[in-house]
Parts: C-alpha cells; structure tokens; sequence
C-alpha cells in the first residue's frame, strides 16, 4: 500500500463518519442523565490533547505508521511487540463494533434471522470494501458524509415539526454537580470515541499533503464532537433522560417517534441506513489499521490473505466474546474504557512521544 494516496477531505470524511460509528449508536454519556451532552465536550477536549500527541509523533515520523516508527523509537522487538498488540487491539475493537450492529439489525429489523448470519454478511461486505482499498475507502467516504449530513438536518427538522423536543427534559444543568460528569468524561467518553483515533497512525502517512494531518485530525474530532452533542440533546429532549439512558438503541428510538400528520412516519429504515454507514467505515478502518499494523512491522507480502484471515477472526470474536447483547454493552460500558483502551490510546503513544523527546533532547545536547 506504499503508493496509496489519501487527500485531506477524503481522511476528514472518513474520520468523521469513524468517529460517530457505533458511538451514535448507544446513548453516549447517559450515565450522566440530562448532562450527557457536557460529558462529550469535555471529552471532545481531551480527544484534541490525545490527537496532537499523535500527530506530534506522525510530524517526526511522516511516512512511516505507528507499527514502524515504535521500533525505531525503542527498539527493534519492542517495537514489534507493541505492534502486534495493536493489531489484537484494533482486531478486538472491530469486533465489538461488529457485534453492536449485528445486534442493532437483529433488534430492529430482522429478528428472526441469527446473529451469526447478519454478521457472515455484513464481514463479507466489509472485507470485500477492504480489499478494495483505502483510496476507494476515502472516495466512497466524501459521498457518504454529505449523505449522512443532509439526512441528520432532515431528521432534525422532523423532530422540531412533530413538537416531540422538550428543552426540560434538560434541565437542571449539573443537578448533582460535576462528579458525575467528569467521572462519565474520563475516561468513558474520552477513550470512546474520540481516543479511538489511534487507529489512525496507521492511515496519516497515506495523506497527500503531510502538513494538513494535525489539522485534518483536530477539525474531524471537533465536528464528530458537536453532532455527537446535539444527538444526545435531541436523545433526552425528545425521551427524558432516564428513557434515553435505558434505552438499547436510544437514537432510533427518538427518531421512531417522528410522526407528522400520520404521513411522514416509520424513519427507522432510513436511520438504520445511517448508522450502517459509520459502523461499516469504522470496522474496515480498524481491520485495515490492523492488517497494515502487522503487514509492515513483519514485512508481509499477502495483503488479501493477511486482510481476509483478520476479518474471519473479527467475525469470529463478534459472536464468542460474550453470550448476550446486554453482556456485551456492559463490558463495553465498564471494563473496555478502563482496562482496554487506556494503554493502547494513551500509555503508549504518550511513552512514544516522551521517549522520542528525550532522545531528541539528548541528540540537541
């Protein structure tokens, strides 16, 4: 994939319709109830402090991703260790966000059909738009954003026109005070979406112009932030907080609800459609990022059995790594933010970044 080429508006395309994902899917930050939508601000900041360690890094290694520049940076086998386990890790993710819309497609379309079958089809679409590329990835991603933002405006509209928006249900601001906000902001919120850009260390040096991939990464975080807000403020406008926090799929529910004049009614085919298309840009940007992450740290050749063994594991830990949905979002919710995503989003990039530092301290003395 050394030629491959991405432009600006193609990484920002494709990072934002990343970064709403499976994230829009869930109700993110309800722990928080009616401050749900502070919770992903000040994760949205922490998501800016995050990206510019990595694009800090990306700066001193431009052409290389993480799986290479790590073992320049600590050594030869270290550096493969590591990238070995970010493959795992970014393995592991995509079969998380796997299961969460299997389960969405089950739960709200075809219930009779086994969670199995839907995801053999939905991996098999995916590996088939990994095979494909990256670059085909990121023109398919430009078309996908303006459809998916044209649609979110429209739903908005609907649900203003059906009077189903109660700006009470919002209130009061910090009820309890900011412990609860902070405690759902770190790191449930701050690891989960936005440190998830990890995964795109692998993909910053495919840019065209390198100088644009701080920039690109800040404004994709900065506006995934801002529809993930007003989400969650339409979310508990529309259903109270504490519906909104029970509920599995609280987004499809509020926008099940539209209803005006008995005409325009039953969206959720068409919100389906929606987040189809994060959940299918996320899974095959952290497979890829996986594939690339052990393709150049062992120098393998066989990309298209490299991606299709990757995906069959993804496929496979989908369906094995809990026994029910409810299982799933738990550990979701109160083991993966905590014990999974730190050490991958911020122990080592950050044990990177002060190592690459301090040798280049020592160089400059």
């Amino acid at each position: 994939m050394g030629s491959v080429k991405l432009s600006s508006k193609q990484l920002f395309s494709i990072m934002v319709l990343f970064e709403l994902g499976s994230s829009i899917v869930v109700g993110l930050g309800m722990e928080a109830k009616q401050d749900a939508w502070i919770t992903i601000l000040i994760g949205m900041c922490g998501g800016f402090i995050l990206f510019f360690v990595y694009a800090s890094l990306f700066k001193r290694y431009p052409d290389i991703p993480l799986s290479e520049y790590a073992q320049k940076i600590i050594g030869k086998w270290p550096g493969k260790i590591i990238a070995i386990l970010y493959s795992i890790y970014f393995i592991y993710i995509a079969a998380r966000v796997l299961r969460d819309f299997g389960e969405l497609i089950v739960t709200s379309t075809l219930s009779k059909t086994p969670l199995l079958v839907i995801n053999i089809l939905i991996s098999v679409v995916i590996l088939y738009g990994a095979l494909l590329g990256i670059e085909v990835i990121g023109r398919s991603a430009e078309i996908f954003f303006v459809i998916v933002m044209c649609l979110g405006i429209i739903f908005i509209g609907l649900i203003l026109l059906s009077n189903l928006f109660h700006i009470e249900n919002l209130q009061p601001v910090l009820e309890n005070g900011w412990s609860p906000v902070l405690q759902t902001a770190f790191p449930l919120v701050l690891t989960f979406p936005f440190g998830e850009m990890i995964v795109f260390t692998m993909f910053l040096p495919f840019l065209n112009e390198k100088r644009d991939g701080q920039k690109t990464g800040m404004y994709a975080i900065l506006l995934s932030g801002i529809i993930l807000t007003i989400t969650v403020i339409f979310q508990i406008g529309v259903m109270g907080a504490y519906q909104a926090a029970s509920s599995t799929f609280p987004l499809l529910d509020t926008i099940g609800k539209v209803n005006i004049q008995d005409i325009i009614q039953r969206l959720d085919p068409i919100a389906i459609l929606i987040l189809m298309i994060g959940g299918f840009i996320k899974i095959i940007i952290f497979l890829l990022g996986s594939a690339i992450s052990l393709s150049t740290a062992f120098s393998i050749k066989k990309w298209k059995v490299l991606m299709g063994i990757i995906t069959c594991v993804a496929l496979i830990a989908s369906i094995l790594i809990e026994r029910n949905y409810l299982e799933h979002i738990q550990i979701g919710l109160n083991v993966v933010p905590y014990y999974v995503h730190p050490p991958f989003q911020i122990g080592i990039p950050l044990l990177l970044f002060l190592v690459m530092h301090f040798k280049n301290w020592r160089a400059q003395k």
